[in-house]
């Protein structure tokens, strides 16, 4: 799949600080790599060499493969199930700036299950992240910050350690790859 190709037909996308040095290096990249303890997908580390931190020329829509979060609690423990039906994409973060990739991840790292990478936003809070782990790897989700998991809220609500996989229940998938995130975009027509 052309990325290039599919970014032209969505409008183009343009640098959010066109006189400023964006665009992760081969020595960035290794510091990143190196704090989230994974290899980053080659379609992504091309696509933020190339754009860096950059913005849509159009709105583009963000919608789930489903409503419901990637992880479900079961009925017996009382808290709440989320939906999300779709958000647009604010920003591709790059080096450097408010917008810099390993300044992101470090705020968010203890924020969102292991080897998760955030990658945009979509300018109210929440995150495009991209997972490294090996079970999923290359697949994005959005990252909802209103409805974050706490694990001294679920030890009160329920009497129980969280298990690692509730730390899903507010993660929606909305790309099998970063090349699939991308075929799903569509031009938001409320713009």
């Amino acid at each position: 799949m052309d990325i290039d190709k599919t970014i032209e037909n969505l409008g183009g996308i343009v640098p959010l600080y066109p006189r400023k040095q964006t665009y992760p290096n081969e020595e960035y990249w290794a510091k990143v790599e190196k704090l989230v303890g994974e290899q980053i997908p080659s379609a992504y580390k091309l696509f933020a060499t190339k754009y860096g931190v950059s913005t849509p020329n159009n709105l583009l829509k963000v919608v789930p493969f489903t409503e419901e979060a990637e992880y479900q609690h079961p009925e017996s423990v009382g808290i709440s199930n989320y939906t999300f039906e779709e958000t647009s994409i604010s920003v591709f973060f790059g080096k450097g700036t408010d917008y810099d990739l390993v300044k992101t991840l470090k705020e968010f790292k203890k924020r969102m299950p292991a080897k998760f990478l955030p990658i945009a936003d979509d300018g109210m809070g929440n995150l495009i992240v991209l997972c490294l782990d090996s079970t999923n790897f290359g697949k994005v989700y959005f990252w909802d910050a209103n409805v974050e998991w706490d694990e001294e809220d679920y030890l009160e609500e329920t009497g129980k350690m969280m298990p690692e996989e509730a730390k899903f229940q507010n993660l929606w998938l909305i790309g099998l790859s970063f090349e699939n995130f991308w075929e799903r975009l569509s031009i938001d027509e409320w713009e």
